[in-house]
């Protein structure tokens, strides 16, 4: 299963936000519910919004110095960790939160010029953070553990560049594993055995997406994270990684 954030902009990291609550609520709390209400997630993410720098400042510096920032705030709460390194040296993040015993894996930034994921993640980091006392958020914190690493490509970031150093696409990197990020995506995978990955991945056509103002899912509408049969696997096209 996957969970795509579609954004072309600053202006729509608040909706990626939004659109990434039901999928990690989904084993929670929300899917017991007949009609869930997430007005007021809306409202709460506002007030604990993190991120405020313009998406293509986003780069490997600035993402240590935000998990700085974070684990400065809420100590031993908030945990992360260099898990690896990209090609020409620079570190990959791998943020835990949570204590429950279903397992998800996230990772934003596999294409360096998608970088709206990104901004979302940290301003949900910063709001489980600052709501962990709160009944909703400890439900999710005690149900799951979330494993997220927030820039999976900080090369291809730096020159906004879709592939890596090397030249490649992580993402068609499947089979070859020839990129030290593709390897290690599937390292984390091993040792972690996540029972849902989610690749956050940012779609750029021509002109903005339409999501509409006050988007909120229908009564009917159920997360993706409901499906029986969890595929862990990562954007699209014959050879994307399958585990």
């Amino acid at each position: 299963m996957w969970a795509n954030f579609h954004g072309t902009g600053r202006t729509l990291i608040s909706k990626a936000a939004l659109l990434l609550w039901p999928v990690i609520a989904g084993t929670v709390i929300l899917g017991a519910q007949p009609n869930p209400d997430y007005r007021f997630l809306d409202e709460q993410y506002t007030a604990a919004r993190f991120y405020t720098q313009p998406l293509d400042s986003l780069d490997s510096k600035l993402v240590a110095g935000m998990l700085d920032a974070l684990a400065e705030r809420y100590g031993d709460h908030f945990h992360y960790e260099v898990a690896g390194h990209s090609v020409q040296k620079r570190p990959i993040h791998l943020v835990t939160l949570g204590r429950g015993p279903k397992k998800v894996l996230l990772w934003s930034q596999m294409h360096g010029d998608e970088p709206t994921a990104t901004g979302a993640l940290f301003d949900v980091f910063n709001y489980l953070m600052m709501h962990r006392g709160e009944p909703f958020t400890q439900a999710i914190l005690d149900s799951i553990t979330i494993y997220a690493v927030p820039m999976l490509n900080p090369d291809g970031t730096r020159q906004s560049s879709r592939r890596n150093a090397q030249g490649l696409d992580i993402n068609r990197d499947a089979r070859d594993r020839q990129t030290p990020e593709g390897r290690l995506l599937i390292e984390l995978k091993d040792r972690l055995q996540p029972d849902f990955g989610l690749t956050c991945i940012t779609k750029t056509p021509a002109g903005p997406w339409a999501i509409p103002a006050g988007w909120r899912p229908s009564p009917s509408w159920r997360p993706p994270l409901m499906l029986r049969k969890p595929i862990i696997r990562c954007g699209c096209g014959p050879s994307r990684l399958r585990w």
